[in-house]
């Protein structure tokens, strides 16, 4: 009973492990109910199941993006405005009723995003037009893509680097040696350069 109450209190705490944790809490009622009859070799099996479900939920418990925490941020340093989209598994993150963000030239956009899922970021040198099927006219002049379990705090100066990106991961102060973003957030499980993937 301890053990479901816990998952239950994780659940709460971490609503994006919901999913995760009921499955879990499900298997491990199969499995106590299969104690009493199960030889040793079909326990183990149950067991190693179990280890096999609790692995990815340690890993997303330890990027939770819960709402109070900016788990993205683009500084703009490129001298001019510029706009941005956010979209996580296909689905466009909204800053009140607004999908478009102006990022003024030399300010930051912060948002909660759920890291977990993969996270597309859109980028204009000019305000777009969205539609109410969320389509973007024009279409975004760069794009890059996440993949999850990073925060992502980026930089945006109007520069290619060497392999053709307009985004790069932020250094810092102190050259990043502080290990945080200028901002003061913690850089210890920040996307690198090599993981943001330009789409076009």
């Amino acid at each position: 009973m301890k053990k479901y109450l816990i998952i239950a209190i994780m659940a709460l705490c971490a609503p994006h492990l919901k999913a995760d944790l009921t499955g879990l809490a499900k298997k491990i009622q199969e499995t106590a109910a299969k104690a009493q009859t199960a030889d040793i070799p079909t326990l183990l099996k149950e067991g190693k199941e179990i280890f096999g479900q609790l692995a990815p939920i340690i890993a997303k418990a330890k990027v939770y993006p819960h709402t109070t925490k900016m788990s993205f941020e683009l500084k703009n340093k490129s001298g001019k405005d510029v706009y941005l989209a956010l979209k996580t598994a296909g689905e466009l993150y909204k800053e009140g009723d607004e999908v478009i963000l102006v990022v003024p030239a030399g300010k930051y956009k912060q948002a909660p995003l759920d890291i977990t899922k993969d996270t597309d970021i859109l980028l204009w040198k000019t305000k777009p037009v969205v539609s109410d099927q969320g389509e973007f006219t024009p279409e975004a002049e760069m794009r890059y893509k996440v993949k999850p379990l990073k925060t992502i705090y980026v930089t945006y100066d109007g520069k290619e680097t060497a392999d053709g990106k307009m985004l790069r991961e932020q250094t810092g102060p102190a050259k990043g040696a502080l290990g945080k973003t200028d901002t003061g957030l913690s850089k210890k499980n920040n996307v690198k350069n090599k993981e943001i993937e330009k789409i076009s």
